[in-house]
């Protein structure tokens, strides 16, 4: 009976870790979900960045004014979403592709410095040079920053699976255990139940025949290991013991 109690106190205790720990690995996931997003914002933010100083170079070509400043403007901009970048966990893949990113878009501010030195002394040879080395380097930028982001969308919607994979297996096992824990506890109070209450049917039963003169009915005197494990001595000893004295004082009150 003990080794049932603690069957019942196992189950529990293990649909109670299984929660813990389900809930830990979930948390755990929601928060890699959480850093992916940041990092898809940022990627996508480069890419802004980008367009940016593209921009300022093309209206710089054409005379219009303050593009120089818009370019230095995208610049910062695009410094602010990489330190973003890396606050956060890159695979090794991505901080391959994040590097070169960083990279390419430095070589890219050096050639925008470069151009506005040209065009403002007038230079429009080198000025034209530098930016078709300009545009030779966008499409690289530009390509590394959308494959970046498409991998951390790539690596947020796997965790987002295996977030949900993780729930409903945890909702599986918390409810499978919890059936068990509760089918287990029934069955034990049964059994509880029906050794406790088999000699209180027996004594009832031999209480009903005394009453009727009967003083030969005895209950059971076999003592039950479940009744003694849990602090309960059965009363046919007792029952017997009245029956008999009883049945003794009957059989010298007739000069027997």
């Amino acid at each position: 009976m003990v080794f049932a109690f603690v069957l019942v106190a196992t189950l529990v205790a293990v649909t109670g870790a299984v929660g813990y720990v389900s809930v830990t690995s979930i948390d755990n996931e929601t928060h890699l979900v959480e850093e992916d997003g940041r990092k898809m914002d940022a990627s996508a933010e480069m890419i802004i960045a980008i367009k940016q100083q593209q921009t300022a170079v093309r209206d710089a070509q054409l005379g219009k004014s303050g593009a120089q400043a818009a370019f230095t403007e995208g610049n910062d901009y695009f410094d602010i979403q990489a330190s973003t970048l890396e606050t956060t966990d890159l695979s090794a893949q991505q901080q391959k592709r994040f590097t070169t990113i960083r990279s390419q878009q430095s070589e890219y501010n050096d050639l925008g410095q470069e151009f506005f030195e040209a065009k403002a002394a007038g230079n429009e040879d080198l000025a034209e040079r530098t930016v078709t080395q300009m545009n030779q380097l966008e499409a690289g930028m530009e390509e590394n920053a959308h494959s970046f982001e498409q991998a951390a969308q790539d690596d947020m919607e796997g965790q987002v699976a295996l977030a949900d994979r993780t729930a409903r297996e945890s909702h599986l096992a918390i409810l499978a255990l919890t059936v068990v824990a509760f089918i287990a506890a029934i069955a034990i109070g049964l059994f509880v139940a029906r050794r406790i209450m088999s000699p209180v049917d027996q004594l009832s039963q031999a209480a009903a025949a005394a009453s009727e003169g009967d003083l030969d009915t005895h209950p059971s005197t076999t003592t039950s290991k479940t009744t003694n494990s849990v602090g309960w001595s059965p009363p046919s000893r007792t029952c017997n013991g009245i029956c008999a004295a009883f049945s003794a004082n009957s059989i010298r009150s007739v000069g027997i």
